[in-house]
């Protein structure tokens, strides 16, 4: 590889890892909103699966992307959305109340 090249490589990684921080961040806000929505399912009786809500938004998810990129677009939220599953399973099962980035709780308690 020459030198053109390595430079060229190296700007796309760093573009990659510049949109690796943005995912990382919406990532967290997700989590952060997942453990509201387990508290509320706590607090009125809810399962926290509700597969018929999971199909149709992989179904709108799946539509907003190109086709080129559908099937890996699914893999993508079929994680997330087992991860978020976990978590809310998680908080609900150890009665804690969710992770916020100013410290507090979702439930009001300090951590």
């Amino acid at each position: 590889m020459d030198m053109e090249q390595a430079n060229e490589l190296g700007r796309l990684r760093e573009t990659i890892q510049k949109i690796d921080e943005e995912i990382v961040r919406l990532f967290t806000a997700r989590m952060e909103c997942a453990g509201q929505v387990a508290q509320y399912k706590k607090d009125h009786d809810l399962p926290v699966l509700n597969s018929e809500v999971e199909k149709r938004k992989m179904e709108e998810l799946s539509l907003m992307v190109p086709e080129p990129f559908r099937e890996s677009l699914k893999q993508l939220y079929a994680g997330i959305f087992a991860v978020s599953r976990e978590y809310q399973e998680r908080l609900i099962r150890e009665g804690t109340g969710a992770y916020r980035r100013d410290g507090n709780e979702a439930n009001g308690e300090r951590k």
